[in-house]
């Protein structure tokens, strides 16, 4: 009889797999530079590697298992980081280097109500629960605003009607409290929380689609610039952060969108403005990509302006490209940086081959130039 009742639990425990969605998948980015230097005479030629997201290396492995109402993810990333002095470890004489290995992601997720409400529970910070975060346009020069982005231990509850274009989310940062933690008829928080303080740590964001229109989006977050911030001693450490979005979604190919945060809500912390304005367009075999950033000091401190243009043009195997890029501040005598990177991309292989040449007007006629080669790797 035992024998039948395990064999029994056995085949329901496959039966129940069999239903199941498991993936792995790999991602990875590193940048070696050939060559590198100043155009002043006598500069030394350097060869290394970086800088890239997270120091010189990001590699990352991400592991997710859904059923019909159930999922989980975990994702592990390491950074890499090499000394670019040349110096060595005092104590073994190895060349000094440091990184870091992490879960940046594990969470689970239920679907308490199907096509309406989704619970997540667990740890969000590698990529972030990003449901209302816009990137930018530009395939390979990237200035993502990071903005709408909900990171850090946490509830969340996700309000998502099927085919009514809504997107709700309510994100309740939870930090664990300090000290031991015992359960049972005697036992309870030694540290918890008061209602108060975790009312600071609640982030809600909305966005609403008008089909083959636009894309509205909100957000109301106790975030510094994407970073987590948890309230845990009193409402003097919020950073609160408002923040909306408008997607145009009109025109075939056209990606046009225009964001603007408000953040200083708080004693602790100026008021500031920050517009953001993405295009791009592509037309066959050519793209034309384009972001434009401006921050604007409502308190104290002078405007400042940065500016990112793309253009690509598709000869399989290969993409061609440019470059150019601008940061410029109203300060008086403020400096100026300049940079530009004509490029060639092998399409099959993902890797791109460029030529980067940065000048600034406080170092003029002097500039900077490398030879950089991108490798990244998707699975």
């Amino acid at each position: 009889m035992k024998k039948a009742i395990l064999l029994i639990a056995a085949l329901l425990a496959f039966g129940s797999m069999a239903f199941a969605e498991y993936s792995i998948g790999a991602w990875g980015r590193t940048v070696f530079n050939m060559a590198g230097g100043t155009t002043d005479s006598g500069s030394i030629i350097s060869m290394g590697w970086g800088p890239n997201w997270w120091g010189s290396t990001r590699m990352g492995v991400n592991l997710s298992f859904a059923s019909a109402t159930l999922s989980y993810k975990i994702t592990c990333y390491y950074g890499g980081a090499f000394s670019d002095t040349g110096e060595n470890q005092p104590s073994t004489g190895a060349p000094l280097t440091s990184g870091n290995l992490n879960f940046s992601n594990m969470y689970g997720s239920c679907k308490v109500i199907p096509d309406l409400l989704t619970v997540i529970v667990g740890y969000n910070n590698g990529d972030g629960f990003d449901m209302f975060r816009g990137n930018g346009p530009n395939p390979n020069s990237d200035m993502n605003n990071n903005l709408g982005r909900m990171a850090g231990w946490g509830l969340w509850l996700v309000l998502e009607p099927k085919d009514l274009g809504l997107q709700v989310a309510v994100n309740l940062m939870t930090p664990a409290p300090a000290g031991n933690v015992s359960w049972g008829p005697l036992g309870g928080f030694d540290r918890a929380f008061s209602w108060e303080r975790q009312l600071h740590n609640i982030n809600v964001a909305a966005a609403y689609t008008f089909p083959d229109i636009m894309r509205i989006t909100a957000a109301f977050m106790n975030l510094d610039d994407g970073g987590v911030t948890w309230v845990t001693t009193d409402t003097s450490g919020s950073y609160y952060q408002i923040y909306a979005r408008i997607d145009l979604l009109a025109v075939t190919g056209l990606t046009l969108y225009v964001d603007g945060s408000f953040t200083g809500l708080e004693a602790e912390r100026n008021m500031n403005l920050r517009l953001d304005l993405g295009a791009g367009y592509k037309i066959g075999d050519l793209g034309l990509y384009l972001v434009g950033k401006c921050n604007i000091p409502l308190e104290v401190g002078d405007i400042s302006f940065a500016a990112n243009l793309e253009a690509l043009y598709t000869i399989k195997p290969i993409t061609v490209g440019l470059i150019v890029a601008a940061e410029i501040s109203t300060t008086s005598g403020a400096n100026m940086v300049f940079e530009f990177q004509p490029y060639v991309q092998l399409d099959d292989v993902a890797l791109r081959i460029a030529f980067d040449y940065k000048m600034n007007t406080v170092n003029l006629p002097a500039g900077s130039w490398n030879v950089p080669i991108f490798f990244t790797f998707s699975f």
